[in-house]
Order: C-alpha cells, then structure tokens, then sequence
C-alpha cells in the first residue's frame, strides 16, 4: 500500500478509542478482544464472529505487518475481516506474491465504512 493514506490509517492505534477491538496489558502482548460495540460494527460489515470463534485458531489478537512492521488485526477475526472484504471485492491477491490491492470498490468501501483514504 505504499500510497499516501490518512491519519487514521497510519496510527491504527487510534482505531482503540472507536471501542471496536482492546488490547490491554491484563490480555498479553498476543491477545486482543472485540467488545460488544466492534461484533455490532463486525457483523453489520457482514463478518461471521460465530464462525471465527468456532476456528482452531486464536480468536483475536494484534499482529505485525510482515512488510510495513504495523500493527493489524490478527487472528480468527483478522481472517474473517480479510475473507469479507475478498467477497466485497474490496482486495485482491497479487500474482505469484503475498501481497494485496485495493480494488476501486475497495477505496470506496473503505472510505464509507472506515474512513480510510487510500
């Protein structure tokens, strides 16, 4: 994503004071928790938190950017945030790499739901 973005999107830290996710000290560096204001946002986005819950895979916690060294949403719920915006056409795979885009529908839709200037 090496374009320009906005404040909010280069201080995700920020998206704290939302109330959506809470990473706490009492947690541990490796756990995080959606508060019952982030499952109302999650779930009007259309993401499936009973299904995420239901995976072998931690449920929540913050995780670092293996490219920009940034924390993001990690887990169960980072996955079913991520499938959701796939099935939005919000992202895109890039070939024959890790790495995604932003669709068209994707800057859009990022910028009415979260705000994101990208």
């Amino acid at each position: 994503m090496g374009e320009e973005v906005n404040e909010r999107h280069k201080h995700p830290e920020r998206a704290d004071q939302a109330g959506g996710i809470e990473t706490d000290e009492a947690l541990g560096e490796e756990a995080g928790e959606v508060t019952s204001a982030g499952a109302d946002f999650l779930s009007k986005l259309g993401v499936d938190l009973s299904a995420a819950r239901a995976k072998r895979r931690v449920f929540c916690r913050p995780c670092v950017d293996w490219t920009e060294r940034r924390p993001h949403i990690g887990g169960a719920v980072g996955a079913a945030l991520a499938n959701r915006c796939f099935e939005l056409k919000w992202i895109d795979r890039m070939r024959d790499s890790r790495a995604l885009t932003i669709t068209p529908a994707g800057r859009r839709g990022l910028m009415e739901t979260f705000a994101l200037s990208i």
